[in-house]
């Protein structure tokens, strides 16, 4: 019989040492467990200086407490205990499914590492830093930043290389990115914590402004000074006007109480001191031959404008060249400097005198010529009959009459009116009531055409409808409400109507009684 026998060797390895021949001055080749490779140290001592990586943030749920050199491994948030409490850990271990499988199911495997497609790193995040991290995804607050900031002045927390006030901290505003003096402090002691809540308040916030207001924290250009918006200035003989204040000592003479502009300047230095000395001093008689009333000028970008004169004034003559584009005037100046002797010129009606842009497409077009010298002196003005420009298209409202008929009935208009229509069973329960007449009216209206108080309005009757002789002709009324327009600060007129947006109110009642 033979009989084997089996040796077992069980080899305890820690540190495998391969000492080398003399002249290595102690230096030897140590074997690392937890590498898997070998380092070249010093040996001689028995101390050995071996780089071991791994992650040496002790937060980390990885942390390596014998890892000396951070490899940027650590992760946070998840470990075994962890995984295989939760649901991903289960169907990992115990439902012998792969990490496809799962993330398939939308099952969160935050807690499980093999699983886990992200890894959180923490550290700066901030690219203005001077310690940013750009492997970090999760900012731990340790962004640090260089001041180059003056004496009692301290960086903003936004990185941007701005700085504030130090009496800004802690000071109750809300100093955050979005507040109104553009400061981030939020990261400062004390301070930004109500910065989420602070809504945005629109309004005046010039404290010289006549409506200052307190709370507003972003300027909607609405300031008012002297009542007028900045770059405009009251009108001397009407505070209640507001005129550009580019119009004083322009040198045109139309800024005197009688100006051909209807307005007055002449309480300003260096301006409107001649207007009513020299108005209407020219010798000089306009004729305007075209455009005229009646004309169709679809080209309005290139209009020949045409004239005569006569009279002993005609040199150092120029003209300026106004045009109104709706129903009740209003004048917009398109052309000025020209010259009295040319006897024509070409001009634009789309744009004014300083390129502005204008929706010029009317057929309420009006033209209008101002003769002036060097002097100041004016000539009256020539105008024109209304003519169309352009193609112009109004607004089609449609409404049924009778919806069992199929009748209708359209109404194209430029202007805002409005068609309404009564129906004849609004009618009849009046009439069996006894009343006589539907008034219908707008209690803010303009009611008037005098221009001397332009900014007024009141009750304005827009249509009185007798309903006596109703039952004679049973069917549903319908009736246009005009629409009221106030053009008298640009030498034009009022028109009477209802204004945009105001209520249209309805009364009935008896001829010989009140409402």
């Amino acid at each position: 019989m033979i009989i084997r026998t089996l040796s077992i060797i069980v080899l305890f390895l820690t540190t495998l040492v391969f000492s080398q021949p003399d002249g290595y001055d102690g230096m030897c080749w140590e074997f690392n467990e937890l590498t898997g490779g070998y380092s070249w140290v010093d040996c001689g001592g028995g101390d050995f200086d071996i780089d071991i990586y791994g992650c040496t943030d002790p937060l980390a749920t990885n942390y390596n407490p014998m890892a000396t050199v951070d490899d940027q491994s650590c992760y946070y948030g998840w470990n075994m205990d962890m995984c295989m409490e939760s649901e991903c850990g289960q169907m990992l271990y115990n439902g012998n499914m792969t990490c496809d499988q799962i993330t398939y199911y939308g099952v969160d495997c935050t807690h499980c590492e093999e699983c886990n497609t992200t890894i959180d790193i923490q550290g700066c995040t901030d690219q203005n830093a001077t310690n940013y991290n750009p492997e970090a995804n999760i900012d731990d607050g340790t962004c640090e930043y260089n001041n180059f900031c003056d004496d009692n002045y301290i960086l903003d927390c936004s990185g941007d290389g701005d700085c504030c006030p130090t009496a800004w901290i802690g000071d109750g505003f809300a100093d955050c990115e979005d507040q109104p003096f553009g400061c981030d402090l939020s990261c400062y002691d004390n301070d930004g914590g109500d910065c989420e809540q602070l809504e945005d308040i629109y309004g005046c916030t010039d404290l010289s402004a006549d409506n200052y207001n307190a709370e507003a924290t972003i300027d909607d250009g609405t300031c008012l000074y002297d009542g007028c918006l900045q770059g405009e200035v009251p009108d001397c003989s009407a505070s209640s006007v507001c005129i550009e204040a580019s119009f004083i000592g322009d040198g045109w003479c139309q800024d005197g109480s009688d100006a051909n502009y209807n307005f007055d300047l002449s309480c300003y230095d260096n301006d409107g001191g001649d207007c009513e000395e020299h108005q209407d001093d020219l010798d000089l008689t306009l004729t305007l031959l075209r455009p005229q009333g009646g004309d169709h000028i679809e080209d309005y970008t290139n209009v020949e404008v045409r004239w005569e004169y006569e009279g002993s004034d005609s040199s150092n003559i120029y003209l300026s060249f106004n045009c109104s584009y709706y129903m009740g005037g209003g004048l917009v100046e398109v052309a000025r400097n020209i010259n009295l002797l040319d006897g024509s010129a070409f001009i634009d009606l789309s744009t004014d005198v300083y390129g502005e842009n204008i929706d010029a497409e009317t057929i309420y077009a009006n033209f209008k010529i101002i003769a002036s010298d060097t002097l100041g002196n004016s000539t009256a003005v020539e105008c024109s009959d209304e003519f169309i420009i352009g193609d112009p298209r109004g607004e089609i409202n449609i409404n049924y009459t009778d919806e069992e008929h199929t009748s209708i009935m359209l109404d194209w208009a430029w202007m805002e009116d409005q068609t309404i229509m009564i129906k004849k069973e609004a009618i009849e329960g009046l009439l069996e009531q006894g009343f006589e007449f539907i008034k219908i009216f707008d209690l803010n209206g303009i009611f008037n055409t005098d221009c001397i108080n332009s900014d007024e309005t009141g009750p304005t009757s827009l249509s009185i409808l007798d309903i006596r002789d109703f039952g004679n002709n049973p069917e549903n009324i319908t009736i246009t409400l005009p629409c009221g327009f106030d053009y008298c600060h640009e030498d034009g007129s009022r028109i009477i109507g209802y204004l945009p947006q105001n209520q249209i109110r309805f009364s009935t009642g008896f001829f010989d009684q009140s409402e």
